[in-house]
């Protein structure tokens, strides 16, 4: 959008009226026209008592006021031509009979006047690649190759900011709301084909269409992943859905089962959801077989290999003689050359690399495993440095485990375009 019109305003910096204007102030210049009967002036811009008052076309209105006068403005929104609109506001479904009644008859106005409207009871769009933050999140993604479409508002702004300090990067991040229009289905009809993604992530408590879905879904996993967490698996869960957006949420083995079958990935929990968006970020979107496990310690480097062999599809590759041959002859003595390769804990930044130089020409391998613990000697933030080099020619996965004294490793990781998996099972 050019021009971005908010209804509901504010200079209070307690209130979400505020947090839209702000945030939208703060993208790439647009014309933003604040609506409030009882404003003049916000963040240095006249403020227009009616969205009927404002001089100028707009391409989005975002409503951030009560839930019984949005339907009103709604109207007005349909007078003005304003063809997308979004809801923030709440009160509406998810409060029950009244509110359900009041949304049908905000849907209504949007069909009727052909409106694209996102909402109620979201947080809004935020799209990283063209600066347009048309939310109240507290704050704004890096932008990256990974849409995030989520039917919770909240989760989203946790998973945004634990990515802001992880160096994950999103294309697109929408909130669906309770969906009295637009669902998830046409986002992902428009994710399907958009350049800047090359993943989906999915918070999803219910589906409107679940054929439509599936269908589409089959599609897009044919050439991006789509990564789904699914909410309401359980009764009380169901519950707790039903009061947080209206809904009601599928049979959880008929849903997981429906998923699978359209190609999606479904995970249990929000750390493995945020896990599979490192992966992303990492450039990792076909799925790894083959491994080599680099180290410098040994109990990590047990650890993993269990996890290795004990998952259904991962296995470590067998280094041949001649590789071993090559790590004997720039390693200390007491390393251990098999795979895991255990360059021991004394090791500094070159002796990762020695064994790097050596492990990344093995064709059979999909990608290696760092491992780093911290002693006295171990240089973080140099082996940081080097896993940016070596990566470009097979994927590295930096699992630099500890908590100070491998925090300059970490903002190098993040410097060079490389995330952390705190530990081996992440």
């Amino acid at each position: 959008p050019k021009s971005v019109a908010v209804i509901g305003a504010s200079s209070d910096k307690n209130k979400v009226g505020y947090a839209l204007m702000a945030n939208l102030v703060n993208g790439i210049k647009r014309d933003i026209y604040p609506v409030s009967i009882s404003e003049k002036e916000i963040l240095g811009l006249r403020v227009y008592p009616s969205i009927k008052d404002i001089p100028a076309n707009i391409d989005l209105a975002l409503i951030a006021v009560r839930a019984d006068i949005v339907p009103a403005i709604m109207e007005e929104c349909a007078t003005k031509k304003i063809q997308n609109v979004i809801v923030i506001a709440s009160g509406f479904k998810e409060e029950g009979s009244a509110g359900a009644e009041l949304e049908k008859k905000v849907a209504d106005i949007a069909k009727k006047n052909d409106i694209a409207l996102l909402g109620p009871n979201c947080l809004g769009i935020i799209d990283a690649q063209a600066d347009l933050n048309a939310s109240f999140s507290a704050s704004k993604p890096d932008a990256g190759h990974i849409a995030f479409l989520s039917q919770s508002g909240a989760l989203g702004t946790a998973i945004l900011d634990k990515a802001l300090s992880e160096g994950v990067g999103f294309s697109k991040f929408i909130s669906l709301g309770n969906e009295a229009a637009l669902s998830e289905i046409e986002f992902l009809e428009y994710l399907k084909d958009d350049k800047d993604t090359k993943a989906i992530l999915m918070y999803v408590e219910q589906l409107r269409n679940g054929k439509k879905f599936m269908e589409l879904a089959l599609e897009i996993t044919k050439h991006k992943p789509i990564v789904l967490i699914k909410a309401g698996r359980s009764a009380r869960g169901q519950q707790a859905v039903a009061s947080h957006t209206g809904s009601l949420a599928p049979e959880d083995a008929v849903f997981t089962a429906a998923c699978k079958q359209a190609g999606i990935i479904v995970v249990e929990s929000i750390r493995e959801f945020f896990n599979m968006a490192k992966l992303f970020e990492l450039g990792i979107l076909d799925p790894l077989q083959n491994l080599i496990i680099l180290t410098n310690a040994g109990g990590p480097a047990v650890v993993t290999t269990d996890l290795v062999d004990l998952s259904r599809s991962l296995s470590l590759i067998q280094l041949e003689e001649k590789t071993k041959d090559k790590l004997r002859k720039v390693l200390p003595p007491m390393a251990a050359v098999n795979n895991p390769v255990d360059i021991i804990g004394d090791a500094l930044s070159d002796r990762y690399e020695n064994a790097l130089k050596i492990l990344i020409e093995e064709k059979s391998a999909d990608a290696i495993i760092v491992l780093l613990t911290p002693q006295m000697m171990t240089q973080a933030e140099a082996t940081a440095k080097l896993l940016a080099e070596y990566r470009k020619k097979k994927p590295i996965i930096p699992v630099f485990m500890g908590g100070p004294a491998v925090e300059n490793g970490l903002a190098e990781l993040k410097k060079v375009g490389l995330v952390n998996f705190t530990f081996p099972k992440d």
